[in-house]
């Protein structure tokens, strides 16, 4: 006999929205494309090895990327949105990485010899993954523009020394040291960049400290290092970062929001949404705001409340999986299960292949009692994901209030070879209560 359904557990409250991109790897046996190019930067009056070091390094550095742009118009398809020559260039410094090949110095000029490999269908994925991601693209390609003012700035100020005399000739030599202070800044800051990318986070922190020691206003270096630390869950060192971002531009939105994130993460929940707020106040059509809000909103219990901060993300991002997906979450735990229904088959509308989004549905239609419709989404997300623990034992507990209880055995195998910790959780679920004294439920699980 079937029994009334019951709400197994309380649902997590929250999806959180990812803001890292994954390094996009290149198919095996893809063809790799080098490119080389030298450079020689002839010194000035005031100039030392590292002053002409750093400016033939970018100089260098241009002309492969330059060339990388060309080939990359002639020989892939970069779709009809495809970035202007010089937004390409500011994308792909922090795509590749440079390597020097050979190098001279002899008082009077620096010869630099660089090289270039890649794969240029990965290049072409990570420069889309970056165009998805306003504050990355925004910020390379202001990195850049600073980049190229200050070699003109240094060029400037190299002709100008040359007759400078007196105090005009201190100030000169002061600008020009403090130019290539903050190029050698930007160099580090766009390795950083590389190095976070390729989800090496504690090589990008040393990289984005260099950047910030040669030049502390450099508020580009002090946000990205703020990100990796985030992603390396040292969430006090990352709130002390956008701080310092936020110090030095009071209107960078993104390091509220994510300042707001790193509080959430603390048990913050004030200062979470004291900055979240700012962030909406600064932008108010900034549909991740909204769906953060809606995070710690429903975290505090306020699921309504998070709800109406769903609803808003997705008016102004229809397109919003996590907020599709959250939105679910607090229907769920609001026991509106049927509106729980629509938003996990949204969310799977936008992204089939979302694992998750099954699970969460398959356990809206258990509570319904729906538990054929449930059976179909715990094998999709078995078939996306076969090592999905939780897949499997919610499977169990269909077939075993189904009386099925040859088939829920099966599932809990399955769940015991994958994640042994449900066995706890399995000794003390009603669903079981039917099949708890079969001796091979008491081999499995225990009495």
């Amino acid at each position: 006999m079937r029994r009334s359904p019951l709400m197994w557990r309380r649902m997590p409250a929250v999806v959180l929205v990812a803001l890292m991109f994954a390094w996009p790897a290149g198919p095996a046996g893809a063809e790799m494309k080098t490119f080389v190019q030298e450079y020689r930067d002839r010194a000035g009056r005031e100039d030392d090895r590292n002053s002409v070091r750093i400016i033939a390094m970018r100089q260098v550095q241009r002309l492969l990327l330059e060339e990388l742009g060309t080939f990359l118009e002639k020989e892939t398809r970069m779709g009809n949105n495809r970035p202007g020559r010089e937004q390409l260039i500011a994308l792909a410094a922090g795509i590749v990485e440079t390597d020097t090949v050979d190098e001279k110095w002899d008082d009077r000029a620096y010869w630099l010899k660089s090289k270039l490999t890649v794969d240029s269908d990965a290049v072409v994925k990570s420069i889309d993954n970056l165009r998805r991601d306003p504050e990355k693209e925004k910020g390379l390609e202001d990195q850049r523009r600073r980049a190229d003012s200050l070699l003109q700035e240094s060029e400037r100020l190299r002709r100008e020394l040359i007759a400078a005399k007196g105090k005009k000739r201190q100030a000169d030599q002061a600008a020009f040291k403090n130019a290539i202070k903050k190029l050698e800044a930007i160099d580090w800051a766009e390795k950083g960049f590389v190095q976070f990318n390729q989800g090496k986070y504690a090589q990008a922190i040393g990289d984005f400290n260099r950047a910030v020691e040669l030049d502390p206003q450099n508020v580009w270096a002090y946000y990205n290092r703020g990100v990796a630390n985030t992603n390396l869950r040292q969430h006090t060192k990352a709130i002390q970062d956008y701080s310092r971002v936020l110090e030095l531009d009071p209107t960078y939105v993104a390091a509220y929001l994510n300042r707001g994130l790193g509080s959430f993460s603390l048990g913050q929940h004030d200062q979470a949404l004291w900055n979240i707020n700012k962030a909406i106040e600064l932008n108010p059509r900034l549909a991740a705001a909204y769906n953060i809000r809606g995070i710690v909103n429903a975290n505090l219990g306020k699921f309504d409340q998070a709800i109406r901060d769903y609803d808003e993300a997705l008016v102004l991002s229809p397109r919003f999986v996590a907020a599709c997906l959250n939105r679910g979450l607090a229907n769920f735990n609001l026991a509106r299960y049927d509106q729980a229904i629509q938003d996990y088959s949204r969310a799977i509308e936008l992204d089939q292949n979302l694992t998750v989004a099954h699970i969460y549905r398959g356990l809206a239609h258990y509570n319904l009692g729906g538990y054929d419709q449930a059976v179909q989404d715990y094998n999709r997300a078995l078939e996306l994901d076969p090592n999905q623990a939780a897949a499997y034992y919610d499977l169990a507990r269909v077939y075993a209030r189904k009386e099925n209880y040859g088939q829920a055995l099966q599932n809990l195998r399955q769940v015991m070879r994958i994640s042994p910790d449900f066995k706890n959780t399995a000794k003390s679920d009603r669903d079981f209560d039917g099949m708890r004294k079969e001796p091979d439920f008491i081999n499995l699980i225990g009495e």
